[in-house]
């Protein structure tokens, strides 16, 4: 039922990958990245009028794919990698309000390096280019080692009660 209206992105001077949710009181969120940080526009109205794309200064990220979710408790999830240059951590972080992310697990951490190096991979290894699905209480994340291989981590959601401060 989203109708399109245009976000205007002249603030950002190049927006990268960018992603969405739709948050528990059902305004549209939209993030893109530039360099370290993430950009963010909201609409209230089903997608019609957006806000301006601003900075968010409290909300870092790294140059790989991230994803936005709802969990079943109304929830709103992150799943990505937020040190700035780095996909050595994949993180999870959670919001009660679709705005504010106050609590974060690590979901992978391990040191990761290339079973076959090349030039032509030119970047930083570790956990990136991340999707996500929720079933049956599960958090189901599917991401990239090294570009290399493919790997799978779930996470149960009754685990995730009081998630720590990040």
């Amino acid at each position: 039922g989203w109708s399109g209206g245009g976000i205007d992105l002249s603030a950002c001077p190049a927006p990268g990958p960018a992603a969405g949710w739709q948050g528990p009181d059902g305004t549209l969120h939209y993030v893109s990245r530039f360099g370290p940080r993430l950009w963010h526009a909201a609409s209230a109205d089903g997608g019609q009028t957006w806000s301006p794309l601003t900075i968010q200064p409290e909300f870092t990220d790294s140059p790989s794919r991230k994803v936005f979710g709802m969990l079943p408790n109304g929830q709103v999830y992150y799943l990505g990698n937020p040190i700035p240059n780095s996909r050595a951590q994949l993180v999870l972080a959670l919001s009660d309000d679709g705005w504010h992310f106050d609590r974060a697990r690590v979901v992978r951490w391990e040191p990761v390096a290339p079973q076959f190096p090349s030039p032509r991979k030119n970047y930083q290894p570790g956990y990136e280019h991340v999707s996500a699905v929720v079933h049956d209480g599960k958090l189901y994340a599917v991401y990239s080692i090294c570009r290399e291989r493919i790997e799978l981590s779930v996470v149960d959601l009754n685990d995730l009660n009081g998630g720590s401060k990040p």
